[in-house]
């Protein structure tokens, strides 16, 4: 009996519609329904990309923070302002986004782009980005979508009146109870204030890498971040700005087009070839006397030293410096030289001392500096870093020694296009990874520790000056103040703020 019931055939339900009054079909699905309501059916729901908002709370919100302001909406599904003035990059929608809003008008979106703001989390200010954020004329709220930066692996922590949002467990946008909204506590940097981030101090965290090492471009910035060439570097790069506008850079970098590049076989070995130039006499001198600077550049590895000098003749022991430190750490000899016919490389004691090696000395042609490639772009690049750092300090030009020093040290920890390998110089020349976590600004504010031997009962354990020069053991050493001259820097362990 129970399985005769079991398979007996189901009695049909006769549903009756409220709308037509026939039965068989509920009013959802009654054709006459949908006639009276058009603008409901699926045709136009595929017309442009809906998202519903939040509407019974603009009651509660003043008026005057409505255009000014960010709101946390968990059903949006793109970042969108009313504003114009906020937009940067701004590109053309290939089609037209349409947006439903609670009160059932239809917005329509052509354009969308990127939004500067400056995140205020307690007594700490980030500098953000927005991306992809659509430009909407008419809409009363900026929206920032939940949806969209989960899509980035960050997170949102909704509090009793607060709520955090959090990238890597850091918190880099807050949020506090305005009505029934969210509103996020943060500064929208318009595009009519070009000046606005050198005004208000604040630095990305991109900026400050960029600047800490040398004025890097963002390529060799974002081959440091994907390829994890360092160690002790703490940068999202999913925040990396597409156009990173430093004025340094332009000011001590900018070039015209350069000259058709000519490809030469590159060595097999380190000490294969070393490339070497001279530089100057420089105007003014450093503060202790030197007007040139020469450096060496091993072909294989690319790591350079560079030597500050006096005289030009003070190459030839400079060469013999690099020699002994080059040899000892491969345990093999240099086998060439490549450098111009300058005098301080045709003396008869620097050949000899090359015939003596077994070292082939390869001049260029006089006058014809593009055989010398590698010298060549090496001074540029030398240069444009320690203009470009002395003119970010603010700092005197007789400091220019310090700076070139201080840009061969960052190069050599930095990516170069003629490594084909994910590898610095420095990991090419001893090995390892360089550690950059004791990087910091060239002329940043520093406080020097006075030796009790130097200072009395009640004076001060520390001197203010400013970070030029790295040591051996990669941390700030030196720094200086301004009205003394190099020899009293004070050649030791510093604090750098920045």
């Amino acid at each position: 009996m129970a399985s005769s019931t079991a398979f007996a055939s189901k009695k049909r339900n006769n549903f009756k519609c409220y709308i037509c009054g026939k039965e068989g079909h509920k009013r959802a699905n009654c054709l006459k329904r949908k006639e009276q309501h058009p603008g409901k059916s699926k045709e136009t729901a595929h017309v442009g990309k809906e998202c519903l908002f939040i509407g019974h709370s603009i009651a509660t919100i003043a008026n005057d923070s409505q255009n000014n302001s960010w709101f946390l909406d968990s059903g949006a599904s793109d970042h969108m302002i009313g504003t114009v003035d906020w937009l940067r990059d701004v590109k053309r929608l290939v089609n037209p986004v349409l947006i439903r809003v609670a009160s059932g008008q239809i917005l329509e979106s052509h354009f969308f782009g990127n939004v500067r703001v400056v995140s205020k989390v307690g007594d700490e200010k980030i500098n953000c980005v927005i991306q992809k954020v659509l430009y909407v004329p008419g809409l009363q709220f900026n929206l920032f979508s939940i949806q969209r930066i989960g899509q980035l692996g960050m997170k949102v922590i909704f509090g009793k009146n607060s709520a955090k949002v959090l990238r890597n467990g850091e918190v880099v946008l807050r949020g506090v109870m305005n009505g029934k909204l969210y509103e996020l506590d943060v500064e929208v940097l318009s595009v009519k204030q070009p000046n606005a981030l050198v005004s208000s101090n604040v630095i990305s965290n991109e900026e400050l890498w960029h600047r800490r090492f040398g004025h890097i471009g963002k390529n060799g910035l974002l081959k440091i971040v994907n390829s994890d060439m360092v160690k002790g570097m703490i940068l999202n790069k999913g925040m990396l700005e597409d156009h990173l506008v430093c004025e340094p850079c332009l000011r001590g970098k900018q070039t015209r087009n350069p000259f058709m590049k000519m490809s030469l076989p590159r060595s097999s070995r380190p000490l294969q070839l070393i490339h070497s130039d001279v530089c100057g006499p420089i105007t003014p001198a450093a503060f202790h006397g030197k007007r040139y600077f020469v450096f060496f550049v091993d072909d294989f590895t690319h790591f350079a030293a560079l030597y500050t000098l006096s005289n030009k003749s003070e190459v030839f022991e400079a060469f013999k410096t690099y020699a002994a430190m080059a040899e000892s750490n491969f345990d093999c000899r240099i086998s060439r030289l490549g450098c111009d016919n300058g005098g301080e490389y045709i003396g008869a004691a620097f050949r000899e001392f090359c015939r003596v090696r077994g070292i082939q000395v390869e001049y260029t042609v006089p006058y014809t500096p593009q055989q010398n490639g590698v010298s060549e772009r090496f001074n540029i690049t030398v240069v444009e870093k320690a203009r470009a750092m002395i003119e970010d300090a603010g700092m005197t030009k007789k400091l220019w020694s310090e700076a070139v020093l201080a840009a061969v040290f960052i190069i050599n920890r930095s990516p170069t296009a003629a490594l084909t390998m994910n590898k610095t110089p420095y990991e090419m020349w001893y090995g390892h990874k360089p550690d950059v976590s004791k990087f910091r600004i060239f002329g940043a504010r520093a406080f020097s520790f006075v030796p009790k031997e130097k200072r009395k009962k009640f004076e001060t354990r520390s001197k203010s000056c400013y970070f030029v020069v790295y040591g051996i053991n990669r941390v700030p050493i030196m720094g200086w103040s301004e009205g003394f001259c190099r020899s009293r820097c004070e050649n030791r362990r510093i604090a750098v703020i920045v």
